[in-house]
């Protein structure tokens, strides 16, 4: 397999800068065939730097319903693109009980597209919250392969040290998820893989 080229968007920084290299020799449980444009903030940083996270992201075992999510159908339905294991037709922009928390197409997709990776580990098992971070980083990188092929998009990982998150979204003028400062998300640490794709969805 190849090494992977990291490209890693720095707080502040309006470019890219490739990473490869020595840099990279010490994140190799990152090697892949393909390259993953990833911004993250200073603490989620710490975490991918630590040693203690590249032994563990060798020693766990990615649960088999987690895998079958990952490869779930993608489609597309009011404009929006979801993961078929996750959605249901009562999911929609003009839903009442939505008002509150969805307020675009960008909204909704992250509504619908957002698991915590506890509830896909087996009934019983022993996992820490590291193990699920690990979990959710595999997933997530998953999706942003699998999403590359179909548009521009965003693949969000969050981490509090207790549950590890994820949801996407198509990327859209004008319509955003997260602040432009990732930093600014102070208990929370956070990784976004990022794939141009072939198109820009429609507002």
């Amino acid at each position: 397999m190849a090494d992977l080229r990291l490209r890693v968007h720095g707080p502040g920084s309006r470019g890219r800068t490739t990473i490869d290299g020595a840099r990279l020799t010490q994140t190799d449980w990152l090697t892949s065939t393909s390259e993953l444009i990833m911004k993250t903030n200073r603490k989620m940083r710490e975490i991918l730097d630590d040693p203690a996270f590249r032994l563990k992201f060798h020693q766990t075992i990615t649960p088999k319903k987690l895998e079958r999510l990952a490869q779930s159908r993608l489609f597309e339905a009011e404009g929006c693109m979801f993961l078929a294991l996750l959605y249901s037709p009562r999911y929609s922009l003009n839903d009442p009980s939505l008002r509150d928390s969805v307020i675009d197409k960008t909204g909704l997709e992250c509504y619908v597209n957002h698991i915590h990776v506890s509830d896909y580990t087996p009934a019983g098992s022993d996992c820490d919250s590291l193990d699920l971070l690990v979990m959710g980083l595999r997933f997530a990188i998953s999706l942003d392969r699998r999403l590359g092929a179909v548009g521009a998009h965003n693949v969000i990982l969050s981490y509090d040290w207790e549950e590890c998150t994820v949801r996407f979204h198509g990327i859209r003028p004008g319509e955003s998820y997260l602040a432009a400062d990732l930093d600014g998300y102070q208990f929370e640490a956070i990784l976004v893989l990022s794939g141009d794709g072939d198109l820009t969805l429609a507002p």
